[in-house]
């Protein structure tokens, strides 16, 4: 059975694009720049964390020390539990849930405020 499995991780890695193994890697290293700055440790998760994660995204998760667009900071927050899951750690569904609608609630408080991010719609 384990060779099996070992065969499926094989396939996939080989089946996955290149970029794809790229936005995994920097979402690592976004959440380990998180867990730095919060003191988390980098294999442990829970709801707190993950939600505490996506506000950190987007009130200043980028190197330079500004947020990142709600784009961006949901694409490294699945990365992110992919690579935890990789590592070992069981993130329930309820959790990851949980941090997708504080960052679904966030991002709405923000264009609220006027507040935008990401690429613009227009030129105008």
């Amino acid at each position: 059975m384990a060779e099996a499995e070992d065969l499926a991780d094989a396939v996939a890695a080989e089946n996955t694009p290149g970029n794809t193994l790229d936005t995994y890697a920097k979402s690592w290293r976004v959440w380990s720049r998180f867990c730095a700055a919060t003191g988390l440790p980098e294999l442990e998760v829970s709801r707190g964390a993950l939600v505490a994660f996506v506000t950190w995204m987007l009130r200043e998760g980028r190197q330079n020390g500004t947020g990142y667009a709600p784009a961006s900071a949901s694409t490294h927050l699945a990365a992110a539990v992919v690579g935890l899951r990789e590592r070992g750690v069981t993130v329930s569904g309820d959790d990851q849930g949980a941090a997708r609608a504080a960052l679904e609630g966030l991002t709405v408080k923000r264009l609220q405020a006027g507040e935008r991010r990401g690429r613009p719609t227009s030129l105008s």
